[in-house]
């Protein structure tokens, strides 16, 4: 990747500014000045066009949030260029030069080096004298990110570029801010839902407290319900024996009015039917004597009257 220009449109104390870098082989740009000239505000408005500019930008003194506008042309060895402009804000704020008209922020990513962020790319080509001293005892005590930069600077950048772009990969296989299939990815969540299930299983004491209160009335509740349903199905095995004599005890009700319209009457003993049939047996055989006997008599009558008595002879007859 090479910077062709670099336009300080709006940024800092620049306006309408422009760093032709294209002339010239592909190498080294010394870009020098006073005190305060602005160098690096220079760099910062790279970095910013490139990345983006900073949400706490310190360089929107002159030129408002909104009007903050940085451009520039990237070619690569290949003959591929790209212009583009830069805008403050948090999504398409890559324009195309001379309009509004948003860019994706994919059309940026094959003009930088593969697995290069912003703080990668600021520790590699944005070093500057404080950051450049700082590194030096970096690499003297063989600690920190940016002495190791600089030592890679000092052998060659390849197999360091390299070396850091396969790292970059196999993070991004492990972890990307919003991917859902990666393992850091799956284990955050997963121990999110873990916390939000402990969290809903969990209860305050004051909660417990209230919890086995109300359980107590619950259960207080159902004892009396049950005690009420007790009594209630008593008065209903009740009702429904009644239900099941109703006709009986209506028929017993006539026959009670029955018998107090006949007043007094005479109490037949339990043997009396087997007594009166016993009578109208004997009445029946009384009857049958009686038809005899008449007979009988009938036969007598007829047969005295044939006798020829003497009433001398009768009234003699003590004589």
């Amino acid at each position: 990747m090479r910077i062709d220009r670099l336009d300080l449109t709006a940024y800092g104390a620049f306006t309408d500014k422009s760093l032709n870098l294209s002339e010239g082989n592909a190498g080294l740009h010394v870009i020098y000045g006073e005190n305060e000239a602005g160098k690096s505000t220079s760099l910062r408005a790279l970095i910013a066009w490139l990345f983006g500019i900073p949400a706490r930008t310190k360089d929107n003194y002159l030129h408002s949030n909104p009007q903050l506008r940085i451009g520039g042309k990237l070619r690569l060895s290949g003959g591929e260029e790209i212009e583009f402009v830069r805008r403050k804000g948090t999504k398409g704020t890559l324009l195309e030069p001379g309009t509004n008209t948003a860019l994706e922020d994919s059309v940026l990513l094959p003009f930088l080096p593969a697995g290069i962020d912003e703080n990668l790319f600021t520790k590699l080509y944005g070093i500057d004298h404080a950051g450049l001293i700082s590194g030096g005892r970096e690499l003297l005590n063989q600690s920190g990110d940016l002495g190791q930069t600089l030592f890679s600077a000092a052998m060659g950048t390849a197999d360091f570029r390299r070396i850091l772009s396969e790292l970059q990969d196999g993070a991004e296989d492990l972890f990307k801010p919003r991917a859902s299939t990666k393992r850091v990815n799956q284990a955050v969540s997963s121990y999110k839902e873990a916390k939000r299930r402990i969290k809903e299983s969990s209860l305050p004491v004051a909660e417990w407290k209230r919890l086995q209160k109300e359980l107590a009335e619950i259960l207080s509740a159902i004892q009396d319900i049950d005690k009420n349903i007790k009594e209630k199905s008593k008065e209903e095995n009740r009702l429904d024996r009644l239900n099941r004599v109703k006709g009986i005890l209506a028929e017993r009700r006539e026959l009670l009015a029955k018998i107090e319209e006949m007043g007094k009457v005479l109490l037949l003993s339990e043997d009396f039917d087997d007594r009166r049939k016993a009578a109208q047996d004997n009445l029946q055989k009384a009857a049958e004597e009686k038809e005899r006997a008449e007979t009988k008599l009938v036969h007598l009558r007829e047969e005295s009257e044939k006798l020829n008595v003497r009433n001398e002879l009768l009234e003699n007859e003590e004589l």
